[in-house]
């Protein structure tokens, strides 16, 4: 029987389908090898550039979190405690992998924004009204710095940034960033704004 494996964020649920394990016989028994997925044709998963920048990615976009390799009987008990959201799934909540490395955490111009606010239907093009340029270069191209970061929200993971030059206040998810109102940011954020 063929088990799998799976690169996950066991805090929020963000995974990456690692194939099938793949195991050796070693003089004190077997050991997991590798992963591979797709048919024996498909080049390694090690020499795939795709599946090495996403990992990368989430060790970027998880730094802090808990990253395990988790197989199937695992990942099937993360299941019942956290909602998956696979990378290169095809069910609501996944990511396509190249929407995940594309062009960094922004919108691309006329895309509806993804996460929250989505179901206003704002439109990227719409955002430039909001932010100067360099929060809008630090948010949208992953040119750092981003915008500060000044608040996380509790059932995440959404962070909420705001621009040490003009102000604006930018609501970060895992995959997408996009300008907020004042009014927006302390709805989105109650907690960081109870002092003041």
């Amino acid at each position: 029987m063929s088990v799998y494996g799976w690169f996950c964020c066991t805090d929020c649920g963000t995974c990456l389908w690692l194939g099938k394990s793949i195991s050796v016989e070693t003089n004190n028994g077997w050991r997991l090898d590798q992963f591979h997925r797709g048919s024996t044709e498909e080049p390694p998963n090690w020499a795939r550039e795709k599946l090495n920048r996403v990992i990368w990615r989430m060790l970027a976009d998880h730094q802090g979190h808990c990253l395990r390799v988790l197989l199937d009987d695992e990942f099937e008990k993360l299941a019942e405690t956290v909602e998956i959201r696979e990378i290169g799934g095809e069910s609501i909540g996944d990511t396509d992998i190249d929407d995940y490395i594309g062009s960094g955490r922004g919108f691309r111009p006329g895309n509806r924004v993804e996460g929250k606010g989505a179901d206003e239907g704002l439109l990227a093009s719409d955002s430039e009204t909001l932010g100067c340029e360099d929060c809008r270069r630090g948010a949208y191209s992953g040119k750092w710095p981003p915008p500060e970061r000044i608040g996380v929200h509790p059932d995440g993971p959404t962070f909420l940034h705001r621009c040490s030059v003009c102000g604006t206040y930018w609501d970060f998810d895992l995959r997408t960033a996009r300008p907020i109102t004042e009014k927006e940011a302390r709805e989105l954020y109650p907690g960081e704004f109870e002092s003041q």
